[in-house]
C-alpha cells in the first residue's frame, strides 16, 4: 500500500481554457532590458563574518539622536517600533507554524552579521535540535504564543524623519558619503509635520521637476546634525541622482512589462513561470518578494533594512523604498500567501521540509533595482532546484486561480492550505491534515509509510515527477476536494479519508464508505475537469472506478450539443443544474449518490433555468448506476 491512495485522481491532458485568466505580460524576459534569472541546480550554504556591533536604529542610540535633535521636547525613552527577535522553535510544528505566516519574515540566520556568502540554508553553531529563525518584527504585532522568542534588540524605525535617522548613523561614527547613500533623496510627501520644523524650507521647481531633500556630504555637521538642501530633482531616469526609469511620471513600465517606481533605486520586477498547458510564459501570482540590504564591504551597512511584498496578477512587484547606490541588495521569492503554504523537499535537512519553498534569487547588483525579472522554466530532470521551483509556481498560481473560479461558480474557497510535493510515488492526496481530516491511526501509518521525509502530514500532497501537463489538473482535482471540505466537516471526512486508506484508492463500491468516495471522487472529478478546461462532454466513468460516476454532474448542467452528441449509454434530458446548486446540496448529510439525487431534485428541480422532468431526471441516475 502506499500514501498516495487517500482522494487520488487520473487527469487528462488539457484541450481548451475554460477559466484561466489571461495574466501573460508582453514583452516578457528581455533580457537586454533587465537583470534576469533562472534558478541554478545548485544549493549553497549562508557563510557569516563578523558579528556588526553598530546599530544606529536601536532605541537607545534613536532616543539620543531625537533628544540632541528635538531638545525642546525630550523624552526619556522612545517607543519602540520594531524588536529584533530570535525566535526558538522546539519542535518541527512550531517551526511550521512560524514559517506559515506571512506577516513575519523570518531568516535562519541573524542579521547582525556580515554576510561573507548569502545563501539558500544556514547551520546555526550551537542551535539546537531545531532551526533559529530572526527577525525584525512590528511591537504591534501578535507572537505566536506557543513559541520561545528573545528580543535581542528594540528598534526605532521611521523613514517619515530622515534627518533624525541621519543624526543617530552619524553617533555610531558612519561617514557623511555613507549616511547620504543610505537615507537617498526624500520626496516632501514623505517627511512628517513634525520633522519638517527642523530642516530647511522647501522650495518651488517647474513641472516636472519635484523638489527633494539630500543630506548634503560635502560639508561637516554642525553640532552633531548634518547639513540638509532641498534640490529639483529633474532627472527622469539618473539613477545617481535619484531619478527615475524614463519619463516624467512616479512610475514607468520595465522591461519585463511591469509597472514600476520610475525611481531605479526603488526595487521592482516580475517573476514568471512557464505554463505548460497555455504554451506561454505567465506570471507568478501573489510570491513573496523579500527584499534585504547588503550588510557592506567597506562600511557595515545597517542591517535592518527589510522590506517584502506581493506579486500581483501578473506577477509584477515594486517597492516603495529606496535603496543604496553603492550597496547591492538581496532578493529571495518565497511560495507562501494568505490561501497556501508550497513545501517542497530538496536535500536531508528533514526540518527544512517543514518550511515554504523560498527561491534566494541572488545578489543583485546596483544602482538599478527596478528591473529584476525572475524566471522559472519547465524542468527536464528531477529532484533539481528547477523542478522544485517550477511546481511550486504552477501550484502556486493554480491555488490562486482555484479561489477566482470558486467564487466565480458559487464554491467555498478552499481554507488555507499546506501543499507538498515531492518525487516518492506517492500519487497526489487530499488529507486536510492540518484540520482534522485524518483518524490518528491514519496519520501514524502515512507517516510511517513516508519514514521521516513528510515530517508533518500536509493538507495536499502533489507528485511533483508526475508528467508536467497534467499537474494543474490534479491540483484542481484535489483542491475541489478542500472546498467540499468547508462544506461536510471534519467527521464527514474522516470517513472519506478512511475508507479510501483501507480500500488503497476508490475501492470498488463494496467499502461501508463506498457512498463518500462516489459523491466525493465524482464531484473533484467533475470541478477539476471543467477548473482544468477538459471538454467533459466526454467525460463517463473515466477513472477506471464504475461507482463513482465521474461524468454526472456536468450532464445535470450541459446541454447537449449536436457537433458533441451524448453517449449512446447516457441518457440525459436534463439540463441547467448550476455548480453552484450541486455544491450547496453536497453536505454533510449527502453520503451516497443516491442521497444527492434526491436531495438536489427537492432542492433545485424547480429553480430557474432547470430543464428536467422527474422521469428523465432518473433516467440520467440510471445511466450511472444508480
Amino acid at each position: 500500500m502506499t500514501c498516495g491512495v487517500l482522494l487520488t485522481v487520473n487527469s487528462c491532458t488539457n484541450d481548451a481554457e475554460l477559466f484561466e485568466n489571461d495574466y501573460s505580460l508582453e514583452p516578457r524576459n528581455d533580457r537586454n532590458q533587465v537583470q534576469y534569472f533562472e534558478p541554478g541546480n545548485t544549493v549553497n550554504p549562508v557563510i557569516l563574518g563578523a558579528k556588526i556591533t553598530k546599530n544606529p536604529f536601536s532605541v537607545e542610540n534613536m532616543t539620543i539622536a531625537w533628544n540632541m535633535l528635538y531638545p525642546d521636547c525630550r523624552v526619556t525613552k522612545l517607543n519602540p517600533t520594531d524588536n529584533y527577535i530570535k525566535f526558538e522553535p522546539n519542535s518541527a510544528e512550531q517551526v511550521y507554524e512560524l514559517k506559515k505566516d506571512i506577516t513575519l519574515t523570518l531568516f535562519d540566520f541573524p542579521l547582525d552579521y556580515q554576510v561573507v556568502q548569502m545563501g539558500d540554508y544556514y547551520d546555526e553553531p550551537g542551535a539546537g535540535e531545531f532551526p533559529n529563525y530572526y527577525g525584525i518584527v512590528s511591537s504591534q504585532q501578535s507572537m505566536p504564543a506557543n513559541v520561545d522568542r528573545e528580543i535581542l534588540s528594540e528598534l526605532y524605525l521611521d523613514d517619515s524623519d530622515p534627518l533624525l535617522n541621519a543624526v543617530a548613523m552619524i553617533n555610531e561614527g558612519y561617514p557623511l558619503n555613507v549616511v547620504s547613500d543610505y537615507i537617498g533623496p526624500i520626496d516632501r510627501s514623505n517627511i512628517d509635520d513634525c520633522a519638517s520644523i527642523v530642516l530647511p524650507p522647501v522650495i518651488d521647481c517647474d513641472p516636472p521637476c519635484v523638489p527633494m531633500l539630500r543630506i548634503r556630504d560635502d560639508v561637516p555637521p554642525v553640532n552633531g546634525k548634518p547639513q540638509m538642501e532641498w534640490y529639483c530633482d529633474c532627472s527622469s531616469g539618473d539613477p545617481g541622482s535619484g531619478g527615475g526609469g524614463g519619463g516624467t511620471g512616479p512610475y514607468t513600465t520595465n522591461g519585463c512589462g511591469c509597472e514600476v517606481f520610475a525611481d531605479r533605486l526603488k526595487p521592482g520586477g516580475c517573476v514568471t513561470v512557464w505554463d505548460e498547458n497555455l504554451g506561454r510564459i505567465v506570471g507568478v501570482r501573489n510570491a513573496k518578494i523579500i527584499v534585504k540590504n547588503t550588510s557592506g564591504y567597506d562600511v557595515d551597512y545597517p542591517w535592518t533594512w527589510v522590506r517584502t511584498t506581493f506579486t500581483d496578477d501578473n506577477g509584477c512587484w515594486k517597492i516603495d523604498k529606496r535603496c543604496s547606490k553603492k550597496n547591492n541588495i538581496h532578493v529571495w521569492v518565497e511560495f507562501n500567501n494568505e490561501k497556501a503554504s508550497i513545501r517542497g523537499p530538496l536535500g536531508t535537512n528533514l526540518f527544512r521540509y517543514t518550511i515554504p519553498v523560498a527561491d534566494y534569487v541572488g545578489e543583485i547588483d546596483g544602482p538599478v533595482y527596478n528591473n529584476i525579472s525572475v524566471h522559472y522554466p519547465v524542468w527536464t530532470t528531477t529532484e533539481t532546484q528547477v523542478q522544485r521551483y517550477w511546481v511550486s509556481a504552477i501550484a502556486l498560481n493554480t491555488i490562486d486561480q482555484m479561489h477566482i473560479n470558486c467564487i466565480a461558480e458559487g464554491l467555498n474557497v478552499p481554507p488555507y492550505l499546506d501543499i507538498y510535493h515531492e518525487n516518492q510515488n506517492i500519487g497526489n492526496a487530499a488529507w486536510m491534515a492540518h484540520y482534522g481530516g485524518l483518524l490518528s491511526n491514519v496519520a501514524v501509518s502515512l507517516l510511517h509509510l513516508h519514514g521521516t521525509s513528510m515530517v508533518i502530514l500536509p493538507d495536499i500532497v502533489l507528485h511533483r515527477g508526475m508528467r508536467r501537463d497534467r499537474l494543474r489538473g490534479v491540483a484542481f482535482h484535489e483542491f475541489t476536494h478542500a472546498s467540499h471540505f468547508t462544506n461536510v466537516g471534519v467527521w464527514w471526512y474522516i470517513v472519506l479519508t478512511y475508507t479510501e486508506f483501507m480500500a488503497d484508492g476508490h475501492g470498488d463500491g463494496t467499502e461501508n464508505g463506498a457512498g463518500y468516495v462516489a459523491v466525493a471522487e465524482s464531484w473533484a472529478d467533475h470541478i477539476g475537469h471543467e477548473f482544468h478546461g477538459i471538454d467533459e462532454e466526454w467525460l463517463f466513468q473515466e477513472n477506471g472506478s464504475p461507482h463513482v460516476p465521474e461524468g454526472l454532474h456536468f450532464d445535470l448542467f450541459d446541454v447537449v450539443d449536436p457537433l458533441h452528441p451524448e453517449r449512446p449509454d447516457v441518457n440525459d434530458n436534463v439540463s441547467g443544474f448550476t455548480n453552484s446548486m450541486m455544491f450547496n446540496t453536497l453536505n454533510s448529510q449527502v453520503t451516497s449518490i443516491p442521497q444527492y439525487r434526491q436531495q438536489l431534485w427537492n432542492n433545485f428541480h424547480t429553480a430557474p433555468g432547470v430543464i428536467a422532468t422527474q422521469n428523465d431526471y432518473n433516467l440520467l441516475f440510471n445511466s450511472y448506476g444508480y
